[in-house]
């Protein structure tokens, strides 16, 4: 071994020879050996080195052997070094008992027996150096422990229930502002920390833990210096045969993870009540912004059916009904972008034909193709399966806003839609066209908001640059991708995949692939057709509308008043279609549609078309209709050229196709003077035709009794009541042009829907009632006007 490692054995003896002849003895010995004549010689050496053995003389002049000893069990460099007496004079026991008590570990008698004291020095160097390579471990391990970011203590509960720490590192004592000393004499000390609101909960998970001998886990708050700090205290127990249980354990301060974690949470609700609170002004400004340019693109419509106008007059109105649709496909793109961008926008999956669906957007884009002369095509595989599952309105409106980008930029030569199918579900779809084209330099762009191919494209062809936008994300929502190759002045190919899960292959025999012409792509219904249709609404006013509008049609109409008396009818005889009210009292409509769709299941009949009628056109109450099996969402006040439109997609159908809605109902409060619409209510005389003053003159005379139980419910406080009874007020009036007094009862019922103050319902009330006596006096002064 290492001179300078080795340890040291201070011999005493006040006669050099004795010196000399225990040097020898102990020269074998792998240990360093020091001499001391005198015992202060021996104290002087002690404070100097590190002392493994001691062999002191017992009788020396001066300070004789037993006396040293006492003054080296005092000192702390020593008081733990063995000492071995070694004497030729004090043999008695009365010596030896001295010697004990003065600190020797053994009496060693001259003349000296070598391998005896040999022996017994190697047995107190091994202890020694066992001593010395704990203490170098446990510095070591005390050193690791500090650098941590991490406590760790030891912690014994003793049989009886005396509770120590008997090892601290220095970390725990910081992160818990703890005194290491405190903490190791008093145990309770580490529990003054804890914070006071935490520390009942503390104490009796710790003893649980302790009577159970379960691992202890806890998060909370400790007082650190003033400060709140979370803790996090880890430890699991060791039970030892004396009874005893020994904990060893970690203490963690997570105090900036806790606080990031709230932080996180905080962040995340207001973002949760920011989209929540979107997706609202997203629905209102749905129903603000549609409703009056609902009214501006239908009453140009009716105005360009009279036959008073002038080809100039014609001329105007066209153009302004262009500019119409124009702004409405603008103001649905920036709400479906909007939606998008607040992960609003969901796709819907359920069963329909992609090949239906492309003959149908091509069938859209065939007459404006048709007049400016370009030539329409539309190729289908063979291989494309009959129904997949997916969202329909969606994948339409790609390939709409993709067939109608060709037909703008395309001024002469031909267009074409291409449908093929891929691996994993993927079908394929490529809009080619013959057009513009697009540089090179904005291929990388293209897809994004608000860019178009050129600054001067807007300027020519107009548009926001929103639709390709949409497109792209809504094909990412498919899961497939988009892309778009393009040469300029000779044309451009969009290309797009999206993922449908095939649910019914394609048929044996299979249209030809090469289908061209839009004429071969829009089958017509057949206009003799006649259908059964079952007419199902509490307010009679509503269904004397419905029968209004078909009463020069070829259809049979058999009304029902409720739920139940629906599911007879339907359980009795067979019926082509079903119009079905959603809100009704007792069995509504929901349920309703639900029977018939399980009498449907249960009989094994095929569906029947069921189309929800409802003055709600929120997305959440639409998806609900749907869900409960209806084929289709037409909004109230009802038009009769939806109506019929609704007929004849089915009855060209043949069974129920894609669900679909009308554009939303008119909801809050115009800012129009009148009570009544006078264009929407010639419009409605103009659809019934005779019928019109049988439904107006049946509307004035329930409208009393409909705002008197109005009142009624207030005054007994029946909530549902009150709010079905504004509901059916604010779907029978908006029918009769009267828009202000139905966004008053909307109004109402939204209130009342979503438990609004009831303090506010009394004023709101009023204003119904007196905008209800306006509508009841000018409608009953347009009908005297239109019999006289």
């Amino acid at each position: 071994m290492d001179e300078a490692i080795q340890p040291n054995i201070l011999i005493v003896d006040d006669k050099p020879a004795n010196l000399k002849a225990l040097r020898a003895v102990l020269s074998p010995m792998d240990a360093h050996i020091i001499e001391a004549l005198s015992g202060n010689a021996a104290l002087g050496l002690m404070l100097e080195f590190d002392i493994a053995l001691m062999l002191l003389d017992v009788s020396m002049p001066g300070m004789d052997g037993f006396e040293v000893a006492r003054i080296a069990q005092t000192l702390e460099r020593t008081k733990e070094v063995p000492i071995l007496f070694i004497t030729a004079a004090y043999r008695d026991a009365a010596h030896r008992i001295e010697g004990y008590r003065s600190g020797a570990i053994d009496y060693i008698e001259k003349p000296i027996n070598e391998e005896v004291l040999r022996a017994k020095v190697s047995l107190f160097l091994r202890l020694y150096n066992s001593r010395a390579e704990s203490d170098r471990l446990r510095k070591a391990y005390e050193e690791l422990t500090a650098r941590i970011p991490v406590g760790i203590y030891t912690f014994r509960i003793r049989a009886n229930g005396s509770m120590t720490f008997e090892y601290v590192s220095e970390p725990f004592c910081r992160l818990l502002g703890l005194d290491r000393q405190a903490v190791l004499r008093d145990a309770a000390h580490a529990f003054k920390a804890v914070h006071p609101e935490e520390l009942e909960n503390f104490i009796r998970l710790n003893q649980e833990a302790g009577e159970k001998r379960q691992p202890f886990l806890w998060i909370g708050r400790f007082l650190v210096a003033g400060q709140v700090r979370w803790i996090h205290i880890e430890s699991v127990p060791r039970l030892e045969r004396s009874g005893d249980s020994v904990w060893n354990g970690v203490v963690i301060d997570i105090t900036e993870r806790t606080l990031l974690e709230q932080a996180m949470r905080a962040a995340k609700q207001e973002a949760e009540a920011a989209n929540q609170a979107k997706s609202r002004f997203l629905a209102t400004m749905s129903h603000e912004i549609r409703t009056p340019m609902n009214t501006i693109l239908g009453m140009g419509e009716m105005l360009l059916l009279s036959p008073r106008l002038s080809q100039q007059e014609k001329r105007f109105l066209a153009i302004a009904n262009r500019a119409g649709n124009s702004l409405m496909a603008l103001i649905n793109d920036i709400l479906d972008l909007s939606k998008i961008e607040a992960g609003q926008l969901n796709l819907e999956s359920i069963r329909f034909s992609p090949a239906e669906e492309a003959r149908q957007a091509m069938a859209i884009v065939a007459e404006t193709a048709r007049a400016k002369g370009i030539a329409l095509s539309c190729s289908l595989a063979t291989d494309l399966p009959a129904q997949v599952q997916g969202d329909p309105q969606r994948l339409r409106q790609i390939l709409l806003n993709l067939l109608s980008n060709a037909v703008k930029f395309t001024e002469q030569g031909r267009i074409s839609l291409q449908v093929e199918t891929g691996s994993d579900d993927q079908i394929s779809f490529a809009v080619s066209d013959t057009g513009i084209g697009i540089p090179d330099n904005r291929l990388d762009t293209i897809f994004q908001p608000f860019v178009q191919a050129e600054n001067s494209t807007t300027r020519r062809f107009g548009g926001t640059g929103l639709g390709l936008s949409i497109c792209c994300q809504l094909v990412e929502m498919m899961k497939g991708k988009i892309w778009v190759e393009s040469r300029v002045g000779q044309g451009s190919v969009f290309r797009f995949t999206a993922r449908l899960p095939w649910v019914e292959a394609a048929p044996a025999a299979q249209a030809p692939a090469g289908v061209t012409g839009t004429d071969q792509l829009l089958p017509s219904a057949d206009p003799a057709a006649s259908l059964r249709i079952l007419l199902v609404d509490d307010v009679e006013d509503n269904r004397l509308v419905v029968e209004a509008f078909l009463a020069n049609s070829p259809h049979r109409i058999v009304g029902a008043t409720s739920g139940t008396e629906a599911i007879a009818l339907f359980n009795a005889q067979a019926f082509d279609l079903v119009f079905m009210d959603m809100m009704m009292p007792g069995m509504d409509g929901l349920e309703a549609t639900r029977h018939i769709r399980s009498i449907e299941a249960a009989r094994n009949m095929s569906r029947t078309p069921i189309i929800a009628l409802t003055a709600n056109a929120m997305k959440e109450e639409m998806e609900e209709t749907l869900a409960a099996g209806c084929d289709r969402h037409l909004c109230k006040p009802l038009r009769r050229s939806s109506l019929l439109e609704a007929i004849d997609h089915f009855a060209r159908k043949g069974s129920a196709a894609n669900p679909t809605t009308t554009l939303p109902t008119p909801d809050g409060t115009p800012t129009e003077s009148d009570a009544i619409r006078l264009p929407l209510l010639d419009q409605l005389r103009e659809e019934t035709g005779p019928g019109f003053e049988r439904v107006v003159s049946l509307f004035l005379k329930n409208f009393p009794a409909r705002l008197d139980a109005l009142s009624a419910a207030w005054q007994a406080k029946d909530w549902e009541a009150l709010r079905q009874a504004s509901h059916k007020l604010k779907g029978t009036s908006a029918t009769y042009g009267a828009a202000r007094f139905a966004g008053c009862c909307a109004n109402l019922e939204r209130h009342v829907a979503q438990g609004g103050a009831t303090e506010k319902i009394p004023a709101m009330l009023e204003e119904i009632l007196t905008e209800g006596r306006r509508v009841q006096r000018e409608l009953e002064q347009f009908l005297a006007s239109t019999m006289a």
